[in-house]
């Protein structure tokens, strides 16, 4: 009877230690997702209604980028307004996208910079060469005359 890990023509499979094939989330030194299939998932997959990303060895990532995208410290995709510390706001589209330049959210517009962040304070470059001002909040409330 196999338990724990076991590797079945190159697809992997973790059974509990009845000997049950497990499906879902399990904890092993790290947080797995265990496909219907009982096939280990990796890359970007789909738990319930949110997304997750999970390294080759089926490890899921949490708390930091990949590429245009953030995993939450619960691993999942971040998507709208998401505090990622330090004072660092950034906005995520609906497909986990971070978002650059004007975003125009709950009635408000705001200003992403380069780095995904948005800005706040008064004289932000924004616009080829306007200079905008934005509450601590962030929320845009003109532009500067020079």
């Amino acid at each position: 009877m196999a338990t724990g890990w076991a590797d079945i023509n190159g697809s992997y499979y973790h059974f509990s230690g009845s000997g049950s094939m497990q499906t879902g989330w399990i904890y092993d030194n790290g947080w797995f997702y265990m496909q219907g299939s009982g096939v280990i998932a990796t890359g970007w997959f789909q738990a319930g209604n949110s997304w997750y990303y999970a390294d080759a060895g089926g490890y899921m990532l949490s708390g930091q980028w990949l590429g245009d995208y953030y995993l939450n410290g619960n691993g999942s995709m971040a998507t709208g307004w998401t505090y990622l510390g330090d004072g660092n706001w950034s906005y995520f589209n609906g497909s986990g996208r971070v978002q650059y330049g004007w975003v125009y959210s709950n009635g408000n517009w705001y200003w992403i910079d380069q780095v995904g962040y948005m800005v706040t304070g008064y004289g932000n470059e924004v616009d080829n060469g306007k200079y905008g001002d934005f509450t601590d909040s962030g929320v845009f409330t003109g532009y500067e005359n020079y």
